[in-house]
């Protein structure tokens, strides 16, 4: 129940990231450059993802 009500609410959380800040966390965790991260505009929730593209929660990261 309580996974439902946060997906629910994605569309309620943006960005704040940066793209030198997607930059950074790329060299950190070695993600090559073809991959593309983009930071996504302030405007953009997760559930906003471009066609062809995957959101990604960067604080996941942290759990690794």
């Amino acid at each position: 129940m309580v996974a439902m009500g946060a997906k629910k609410d994605m569309g309620l959380s943006y960005s704040r990231l940066t793209q030198e800040e997607v930059d950074a966390f790329c060299e950190l965790w070695g993600i090559d450059s073809s991959v593309n991260l983009v930071a996504p505009g302030c405007d953009k929730s997760i559930d906003q993802c471009l066609p062809g593209s995957i959101a990604l929660y960067y604080r996941h990261f942290d759990f690794f």
